[in-house]
């Protein structure tokens, strides 16, 4: 990400993502679907709750994941998607959060 000019803030848990989150805003979060299997989607719910119009992409080794996984999330890139691929999502994104009323800057800028 950063070879994209992207400023990234890494977390080494949830708990942390959360507060930092809180503390810089961001443009655009980027979420581990084996995190997100293991402590559930309430820190997706956090983020949502207090920065709605942030985007959340899933990141998965799996190329389909149930319904219920993604209903929360703005983008999945799964199994077999190839750097470009994330990086074209990630634009796309935060073109789209930047551009909104309510937009928040923060600690993916490029």
């Amino acid at each position: 990400m950063k070879g994209a000019d992207y400023k990234v803030v890494a977390a080494r848990d949830a708990g942390e993502a959360l507060e930092r989150t809180q503390q810089s805003g961001c443009d655009l979060v980027l979420v581990n679907y084996r995190m997100l299997k293991m402590i559930g989607s309430d820190p997706i719910l956090a983020i949502k709750r207090f920065s709605p119009g942030t985007p959340i992409v899933l990141i998965s080794g799996y190329a389909l994941l149930p319904p219920q996984e993604l209903s929360h999330v703005d983008a999945h890139v799964g199994k077999g998607a190839t750097l470009e691929i994330l990086l074209d999502k990630i634009r796309e994104l935060v073109v789209a959060h930047e551009s909104s009323p309510a937009a928040a800057s923060g600690s993916l800028e490029k």
